[in-house]
């Protein structure tokens, strides 16, 4: 008698756990999944834009302090962007997005921390070193636009498929112009 009871139970177990889930269906609106991703961005991309105010200035502390900013916005980034599920099956935005952040987090680590261990010799800096600061900084620029690429890409196709207006970034217009 007792096994008969619990399949009751079993069912009613699975039953309540499948309506917990949603039953598949996401618990944000496509617009907010994206709009989610894009804060993220935005915050990244000012400590970005603060970096780039310190490398004009070329004060010590102010370089130290916006590589901090920028190395703790990408790290931060990259770990709440990999608790994203996928949106309807499709982790094509969050995919791209944590390529995107994931550069950034490498590149405030590697090329970015070189870049400012030269500038902040001042005056001690070789022909030698400001080869090597053109050389680093063409690197990043060259291999940023790869990713922010895949990101616009996967970006309209989410947009599209839930056909969300597409708004223009400011702030990325303002990193994209960057040094010209």
């Amino acid at each position: 008698m007792k096994k008969i009871y619990l399949l009751p139970l079993l069912v009613l177990s699975m039953a309540i756990v499948l309506m917990s889930c949603g039953g598949g269906k996401p618990s944000i609106t496509p617009k907010e999944y994206n709009n989610k991703v894009i804060d993220i961005q935005l915050t990244v991309i000012n400590k970005i834009l603060a970096l780039n105010k310190a490398f004009e200035k070329l004060v010590p502390a102010e370089l130290d302090a916006g590589l901090k900013g920028f190395q703790e916005s990408s790290e931060k980034a990259v770990a709440d962007i990999s608790k994203f599920e996928a949106y309807e099956g499709s982790t094509t935005l969050k995919d791209a997005a944590l390529n995107l952040f994931k550069f950034y987090q490498a590149a405030s680590i590697n090329e970015y921390k070189k870049m400012i261990d030269i500038l902040k010799k001042g005056a001690a800096m070789t022909p030698e070193d400001q080869t090597t600061l053109g050389t680093l900084a063409a690197q990043v620029g060259t291999n940023e636009k790869g990713f922010d690429e895949a990101f616009k890409n996967a970006q309209q196709a989410f947009s599209k498929q839930y056909n969300l207006p597409i708004e223009a970034n400011e702030k990325q217009k303002e990193i994209d112009n960057m040094g010209k």
